[in-house]
């Protein structure tokens, strides 16, 4: 049954009169915090020491928090290097169901590598891991979760790149994934994978020994890390009290809606911010071993209808936000990069792993047959779906 039109035609009205109201007064909010963000009298070294004390305190925080770069920096393109390699690296996966005749999980991973300039063709590849039968329950039997899933994704994606990276070719060698740096897993996932800080660590410093750069790319970025770091940085006393109540009534305004007007010309980018994540663990690593993530805002284009400017945020480690050059390069390429298709700017090798990566429903009705047959053969019985997925695979649901 479709959705009830005549209601919605209904609630347009309101919904339209809401939405204008919401938006005047985020606004309002964003002009605020951007004198605030841009001011040049703004005490950076001041406005660090409290988010570190901030740090220090508080079991969870996300936030940004000043590096040496002036907030009122608009850095410029800068000069495209000669001779790097750019690799796109994109996963997807199928979640295991106990709706389905069989449980299984797959993760498939595609990747594309790049040199302009030089004569090689582009190459493209993918893997495809399914996830063993033993490995999709928990110690209560029950299958494990969607997020365990995007986590064991993240990590292969991330343990791929030394490996596509094998040779020792001069110049920038840059990997680009879709979203976040940072490993976000909840605490069952931490009890599960108790040691999954130590294999990102391991894995961060053998990246930084080879100088092998790690970028991760952000559209649209909706964090509100920038008010929050504003909202921390007004305060006299830095107390957990005093931050959980600057951050329940600071500016509640997006760093997309700060840089909208600041980065006007496609190529600009911001300074260079650290990002502030911590989450409470158990029986877990040192701060010291966790994930220092560090990022830029990039403006990559302009909305062809609106002409507003398409913000986006890079992520990239610690040792690459301490070289200043290094940092102008995965500028240059990331931008470069983006300008494949101007009118909707985005990653092209992005584009590219994506299509490699995907997987649709009859790929995975054909894997699911596979599986079938390969039971039959054991001897194994797969039983049948349930009554709920079967009601909703003939409706088309």
């Amino acid at each position: 049954m479709p959705a009830n039109y005549l209601q919605i035609v209904q609630n347009l009205p309101d919904h339209a009169k809401a939405s204008a109201e919401y938006m005047l007064e985020q606004q309002r909010l964003a002009r605020r915090g951007a004198e605030k963000l841009f001011d040049p009298a703004l005490d950076l070294a001041a406005l660090a020491s409290k988010i570190d004390r901030a740090r220090e305190i508080m079991p969870a925080l996300y936030t940004a928090r000043p590096m040496a770069e002036p907030f009122t920096l608009l850095a410029p393109l800068p000069e495209t290097p000669q001779g790097y390699t750019l690799l796109g690296i994109d996963g997807s996966q199928i979640l295991p169901s106990r709706h389905q005749a069989i449980a299984f999980g797959l993760i498939n991973l595609g990747w594309i590598g790049i040199e302009p300039g030089s004569r090689r063709t582009p190459w493209t590849n993918k893997q495809t891991e399914i996830i063993p039968y033993e490995e999709l329950f928990n110690a209560n039997g029950s299958l494990i979760s969607d997020a365990e899933v995007d986590l064991r994704r993240d990590l292969a994606e991330r343990e791929l790149i030394p490996r596509l990276f094998a040779g020792e070719e001069p110049g920038l060698r840059l990997a680009l994934s879709d979203g976040p740096l940072e490993v976000h897993r909840s605490r069952e996932d931490a009890l599960s994978q108790p040691r999954i800080e130590e294999r990102i660590a391991a894995l961060e410093q053998e990246l930084a020994s080879r100088r092998l750069v790690h970028a991760g790319y952000i559209d649209k970025p909706g964090s509100a890390m920038l008010s929050r770091m504003l909202a921390i940085g007004g305060l006299d006393q830095i107390t957990p009290e005093a931050v959980n109540r600057a951050l329940q009534t600071g500016i509640p305004v997006s760093d997309l809606q700060l840089f909208g007007e600041r980065l006007s010309e496609p190529g600009q980018r911001s300074a260079v911010f650290e990002i502030v994540s911590q989450r409470p663990r158990r029986g877990g690593v040192g701060a010291a071993e966790r994930q220092r993530v560090f990022c830029f805002y990039l403006c990559v284009g302009r909305d062809e209808l609106t002409g507003q400017t398409l913000i986006a945020r890079v992520e990239f480690a610690e040792w690459v936000a301490m070289e200043p050059r290094m940092v102008d390069q995965v500028h240059a390429v990331v931008f470069a990069d983006t300008q494949g298709t101007p009118a909707h700017p985005f990653p092209y090798v992005l584009t590219r792993a994506h299509e490699e990566a995907v997987i649709g429903i009859s790929e995975q009705n054909a894997i699911n047959k596979l599986l079938k047959t390969a039971w039959r053969a054991a001897g194994l019985d797969y039983g049948s779906v349930s009554a709920k997925a079967f009601g909703k695979e003939s409706l088309g649901g």
